[in-house]
């Protein structure tokens, strides 16, 4: 997954905190940061929400990266997925959406400083 913000303007502290998200995908921190793609990012998406979901993994943030991009999909959840039963609202809590890298960051380290990591094998 790319680490390149969204917009192409973005500041030093923007950069500091790519590079921490980058760092953090590869050293022992368990993320997902997805950005906009297709068929396949939508999979990953879902098939890492539903591992949290049903308990098959521990949880570890799942971020998605563009808010004007993923609101279609936020909003079928909530119109139809949660009025039919498919999903209860407390499981968007699976996720985040954002469109800031700094904020994305302040997630995934607010997620680590209260969770302890375990490994599932």
């Amino acid at each position: 997954m790319a680490t390149q913000p969204l917009s192409g303007s973005h500041d030093a502290r923007q950069d500091a905190q790519l590079k921490l998200l980058a760092e953090a995908q590869q050293d022992f921190w368990r993320l997902f940061r997805i950005m906009p793609g297709g068929f396949g990012t939508l999979d990953e998406f879902f098939e890492a929400v539903t591992l949290i979901q049903t308990n098959k993994t521990s949880a570890f943030p799942v971020i998605l990266m563009g808010k004007q991009y993923w609101d279609g999909l936020i909003r079928w959840m909530k119109d139809t997925m949660i009025p039919e039963g498919t999903i209860d609202e407390s499981e968007l809590s699976l996720f985040s959406v954002t469109d800031d890298p700094v904020e994305a960051a302040t997630i995934i380290a607010e997620f680590y400083k209260k969770t302890i990591v375990v490994s599932n094998f």
